[in-house]
């Protein structure tokens, strides 16, 4: 005999385990992959503060452009089929651990669109994903993250708006306020102005690389002016967005991790996930492992009462074969038990059935009680019948004594 407080631990166990599975549900359902992502203030597609980028990112979602964070090997990931962005690269990353990457990335990647990077703010310490104060990085740094391009050009900062564009290739006209441009250099002109390049191209032997000289145009402050968000989706769109996926790379800001499967088991939410599949293998190993308490009586092979009677004869009918046999037999007793309570002139056995189904005519009863008496002939006849048929055919008979004697 089992133990009953071992049965009611287990099953306060299961219960806690499935409220947490429900709460892991709940929780992707209203905050979706949001709750697993880094919380962050600065000028990336995580970020919600007025230099990062999250709006570039819901937008070309919204335009069912097929949309990645990467967070390893992002040059990899986009390879010959994918556009990858490189959007304001931390300039402090050409010169540390990741300087070799950079360039692979450029390399990997067949079609790159490269935003440099133009402020260098502080987080505010009050308020999370906020900033409190920005300012404009030394052009010297700048400049290296234009050198990972290959291109020998140099920053140049106005001081007021750039007046109409000389060329412009996309037909766009952004809306900047003092707008950091780039000398020509290797670049390949595609909207510039007097004092300089604002995005062009960079010759490659294959491939395609966009350099984008002020990221204003796309972060969140600035990707609502004017026609900017135009102007970026449309860059996007020249490089093949759309037809193209795009892998957003962040990497390059701080939020390297490569995949794990167990850094993601391990890691909320699916922590509470896991931990639940942990506590039901360590209710089953527990329960696989012992009993408590004496050991329970063996039964008895013939149990006493009638019930115990009705079930073996019904399984020996079953076993035998006697289905119609049976079923012809309930007929007749249901004829002969509804014919009494109808008060049945006295006759042959043989004319109650005929009598019966005259008057479960006139009282207007579904079932033809002769049709049925017919089909249980043809049935006997054949001595092929199924349980289930043979059950079908007797409820039938029931519903036809129970509708004639007490109504439909």
């Amino acid at each position: 005999m089992s133990n009953p407080i071992f049965s009611r631990r287990a099953a306060l166990l299961i219960w806690l385990g499935g409220g947490a599975s429900l709460l892991t549900f709940m929780l992707y359902i209203v905050f979706g992959s949001g709750v697993s992502e880094p919380e962050s203030a600065g000028n990336d597609s995580y970020s919600r503060s007025a230099v990062g980028h999250h709006v570039l990112a819901e937008l070309l979602a919204e335009l069912d452009v097929s949309v990645t964070v990467s967070r390893h090997a992002s040059g990899h990931r986009a390879g010959e089929t994918a556009i990858l962005v490189l959007a304001e690269p931390n300039p402090d990353t050409f010169l540390g651990p990741l300087g070799s990457e950079v360039p692979l990335m450029l390399d990997s990647a067949a079609v790159v669109l490269l935003v440099l990077p133009k402020w260098d703010y502080q987080e505010d310490d009050d308020r999370d994903s906020w900033i409190r104060a920005n300012r404009p990085l030394p052009a010297e740094s700048v400049a290296r993250v234009l050198q990972a391009a290959d291109d020998g050009g140099s920053i140049v900062r106005l001081t007021g708006e750039p007046g109409e564009p000389t060329t412009n290739a996309l037909g766009i006209d952004p809306e900047l306020d003092a707008p950091q441009l780039v000398s020509p250099g290797n670049l390949v002109p595609l909207v510039a102005y007097e004092g300089g390049l604002l995005l062009g191209e960079v010759p490659r032997d294959e491939g395609i690389l966009y350099v984008l000289s002020d990221p204003d145009i796309l972060a969140n402050h600035g990707i609502g002016r004017g026609r900017n968000a135009e102007f970026i989706v449309r860059t996007l769109m020249d490089l093949g967005a759309g037809e193209r996926p795009v892998v957003i790379d962040e990497t390059t800001h701080g939020h390297a991790a490569r995949p794990s499967v167990w850094r993601h088991l391990f890691g909320f939410p699916l922590l509470i996930t896991t931990l639940h599949a942990l506590l039901t293998l360590g209710i089953l190993f527990w329960a696989a492992t012992g009993r408590f308490g004496a050991p329970e009586s063996p039964r008895v092979g013939l149990m006493a009462g009638k019930g115990i009677l009705i079930d073996n004869t019904a399984e020996l009918l079953q076993f035998t074969g006697h289905a119609t046999n049976s079923l012809r037999r309930y007929l007749e007793q249901t004829v002969h038990h509804a014919a009494a309570r109808l008060h049945a002139p006295p006759s042959r056995p043989e004319a109650l059935l005929p009598w019966l189904a005259t008057i479960a005519r006139r009282r207007g009863v579904t079932e033809d009680l002769e049709a049925l008496d017919q089909q249980i002939r043809r049935l006997r006849a054949t001595r092929s019948i199924g349980d289930s048929t043979a059950l079908a055919l007797a409820r039938r008979v029931h519903a036809f004594k129970e509708e004639l004697l007490h109504g439909s």
